[in-house]
């Protein structure tokens, strides 16, 4: 049973479907994001893995829609909406860290090109 909460694990029976379900019933509920965090900073502290937002995002939304499943018809019928609502808003996360970075890179040309500008002025 234990091993059916280990991630990439198949439940081969129904119990192991349950507790599997059971395990990631976060990813369907309205605290996914908070527990999403503790498992960030577990993963942090036990495994020396850092990630920035960009990236824990990224795996948060590839663990979601290509890793886990729900097994049970009570995992479908009661978590599945919750999980995709949890999936749009990570892309849509994902979406603004993209424009900010976009953002930031368009005002650090900016400023790099007055920069310029300011120096060629000075040499005429």
């Amino acid at each position: 049973m234990i091993s059916a909460t280990k991630m990439g694990y198949i439940p081969t029976n129904d119990l192991e479907k349950i507790i599997s379900d059971a395990d990631c019933a976060h990813l369907g509920s309205k605290s996914f994001e908070d527990k999403a965090e503790l498992l960030r900073k577990e993963w942090e502290t036990t495994e020396n893995k850092v990630f920035s937002d960009s990236d824990w995002i990224a795996e948060n939304i590839t663990f979601l829609t290509q890793s886990h499943k729900y097994y049970t018809d009570y995992a479908l019928k009661n978590w599945s909406k919750g999980k995709e609502k949890n999936l749009a808003k990570l892309l849509k996360n994902q979406n603004k860290l993209k424009e900010g970075l976009k953002k930031f890179k368009q005002k650090k040309e900016t400023l790099l090109l007055k920069k310029i500008r300011v120096k060629c002025q000075k040499e005429v």
